[in-house]
């Protein structure tokens, strides 16, 4: 079981100055969204189901700022249903995409795979959020009868698929309950979330809001 995602490794790297950034977490109903929301502000909780908020459904989005070290990330979680609706979608906003999937209800593998590649063509299509990486993370890994097999999960996302079209995406497990692989998940968004990046999408955002 990793450290709290309050703590990542580079926490104390002076070659990575603090960053300030926003996270989209989007995915399908149920998929553990919100625990995972809940998770990052109580990273110091103790682990397992009843240590954690029992999230209700969320209606519309939701927005916490959660420290991560020396960085502060701002996280925006969005329903299933203000997904379904692009014009609700304030995804110019963000700088980086957490699609959560279940990975205790594989039944709802193809449905999430429509979805993620849904979200990756609109992506491909907005200017404002073209070069935003994406992380997939398959989540209540506690409720599974050993690890996750990450690989098949992937060949059924056709993760590759993705590569082979230019978009930088990766592929964690966690569990919001144990905390389990929620440091690891963190550390990939840290690292792919570059002050370059940052700084980029910044600036075509208040090119945005210029005109808003």
């Amino acid at each position: 079981m990793g450290a709290g995602p309050s703590s990542p490794s580079n926490d104390s790297d002076e070659s990575d100055p603090p960053k300030t950034f926003d996270i989209a977490l989007v995915g399908l109903k149920d998929a553990g969204k919100t625990s995972i929301l809940n998770r990052l502000q109580r990273p110091e909780q103790p682990t397992g189901l009843p240590s954690l908020p029992q999230p209700a459904p969320t209606i519309g989005y939701i927005s916490q700022e959660v420290p991560c070290g020396q960085h502060l990330l701002t996280l925006w979680d969005f329903s299933a249903e203000t997904q379904a609706d692009p014009g609700k979608l304030e995804y110019w906003n963000v700088h980086v995409f957490i699609f959560a999937i279940d990975a205790s209800s594989p039944e709802h593998i193809p449905k999430a795979k429509d979805e993620l590649w849904s979200l990756a063509e609109q992506i491909r299509k907005d200017s404002s959020i073209q070069a935003h990486p994406v992380l997939v993370v398959a989540t209540k890994i506690d409720k599974l009868n050993g690890p996750p097999d990450l690989d098949e999960m992937s060949r059924a996302l056709d993760i590759e698929g993705l590569v082979k079209r230019g978009r930088t995406i990766g592929l964690k497990g966690v569990s919001a309950a144990t905390n389990e692989g929620m440091e690891g998940a963190m550390q990939w968004v840290l690292e792919n979330v570059t002050h370059a990046h940052i700084t980029q999408h910044d600036e075509t955002k208040s090119a945005i809001m210029r005109y808003l």
